[in-house]
């Protein structure tokens, strides 16, 4: 079965198709800044790691306190948007390097995807080019 579909509808689907992408944009750059925010928080653990020492601390908008770590072979995590578990820091880095590697996954995937949307866009938009050049013909022709 052959089905058309018109100029009208493969515009509608090109812009159905660019919304997905910014969709899609949105969340691998979503994921970029968790993964960078995960190496800089393991980053930062392994610095402190039993070793006592001084920090800033951020309060605000450019307020910084200085601060003394007391014990610094334990941390507090998150594990929902009001609970907090105490765990040792290399307990903590091991739970974030694992995260890291699930994003790194999805990211992956994202990227995989994002490639496949902007193919499928550039395919419609030619074929699109390509309705309008026969239709410019057309009317040349007459």
């Amino acid at each position: 079965m052959n089905q058309q579909i018109s100029e009208q509808q493969l515009i509608q689907l090109i812009q159905r198709e660019e919304s997905i992408l910014q969709s899609q944009q949105q969340f691998f750059q979503n994921i970029k800044t968790t993964l960078r925010e995960t190496h800089e928080t393991i980053e930062s653990l392994k610095e402190i790691q039993n070793k006592p020492q001084k920090i800033f601390f951020k309060l605000g908008i450019g307020v910084l306190i200085e601060a003394e770590l007391k014990n610094s072979g334990k941390c507090k995590r998150a594990f929902s948007e009001t609970g907090f578990k105490e765990e040792k820091i290399e307990d903590t880095i091991k739970w974030l390097e694992k995260r890291k590697i699930n994003l790194e996954t999805q990211a992956g995937k994202i990227q995989t995807e994002l490639f496949k949307t902007e193919q499928k866009i550039n395919e419609m938009i030619n074929i699109a080019q390509q309705i309008q050049i026969d239709k410019n013909k057309n009317v040349s022709v007459k």
